[in-house]
């Protein structure tokens, strides 16, 4: 049976933790996957320049045969999730919903905290996701600004990371929350040391979860929409705005394993054209 191509995006590495959900839950869909490390991170960016950005690197990824596209950037899922969904024909999915109906489940107390990026803080939009749901739940917000950072220079579970954690958790630990939401793809390479802090009493909440399982309900929906099989199984093809020689062992480190497919170069959007290519 032919496997899906999904053409999945980031600012960075970030997108990983949600590319890894699907591999388990997907294992036969091929990946297009666009690293835009030229403008990491995202979450500083404004409403205007994330839209611009995730419309380019859609676009981009359509072209290349995408047959579904998961936005795995909270930042552009706030503010572009409903342009592209608008835009392009194909299915378009992201992560701030499905993280937020996984934290109504599990909410016992209805006090739910959010740890994101400050452009996906100002969005508001897990506030608005979660007061969908029940307009009585308690939301705790915490702008997260040096994590993404961290995470793409590799730094998880190092004295810098636990420093920096440390100064976010507290205001949410004191707010007495029984749920936290991961509200950047990038977080989850911090599980460890974030349920360390907030302690057995809170549930962690990793949107990708929820979204390789949405995704491998969508995936036979799309047979035959741009088929990339070699005849060892799929092929992933990995599009990185920056520099592919950081790019590859970062991912590699973060992964604990090599990235299942080749490394392209390509230039930032919204200009974006191949310059190099590359096996990993």
């Amino acid at each position: 049976m032919p496997a899906c191509r999904i053409g999945l995006f980031d600012s960075g590495l970030g997108g990983l933790t949600v590319a890894r959900q699907i591999w388990a839950r997907a294992p036969e869909a091929a990946m297009l996957y666009f690293a835009d490390t030229a403008h990491v991170p995202y979450g500083e960016k404004t409403p205007a320049e994330l839209i611009g950005f995730a419309d380019a690197i859609t676009a981009f990824l359509t072209a290349s045969g995408a047959g579904l596209i998961v936005d795995a950037c909270n930042s552009t899922s706030a503010v572009a999730l409903d342009y592209l969904q608008e835009k392009y024909e194909v299915p378009v999915i992201g992560v701030i919903t499905p993280g937020a109906e996984a934290a109504a489940r599990l909410t016992s107390n209805g006090r739910i905290g959010v740890m994101a990026t400050r452009a996906t803080i100002w969005s508001q939009a897990h506030l608005a996701a979660l007061r969908r749901m029940d307009a009585g739940l308690e939301i705790f917000t915490q702008e997260c600004p040096l994590l993404v950072p961290l995470v793409e220079e590799g730094h998880v579970d190092d004295d810098l990371a636990l420093a920096a954690l440390a100064q976010y958790l507290q205001p949410l630990k004191a707010a007495g929350i029984d749920t936290l939401i991961l509200g950047c793809t990038h977080y989850p390479f911090m599980t460890s040391a974030i349920k360390a802090i907030m302690g057995p009493g809170v549930a962690v909440v990793d949107p990708a979860e929820e979204v390789g399982l949405q995704v491998a309900s969508l995936c036979p929906a799309q047979e035959g929409a741009g088929v990339a099989h070699s005849t060892g199984g799929r092929e992933d093809t990995f599009f990185t705005s920056g520099d592919p020689r950081k790019f590859s062992p970062l991912a590699a480190k973060l992964l604990g394993r090599n990235l299942p497919g080749r490394v392209v170069a390509v230039s930032p959007p919204p200009n974006i054209a191949i310059l190099a290519l590359g096996k990993n």
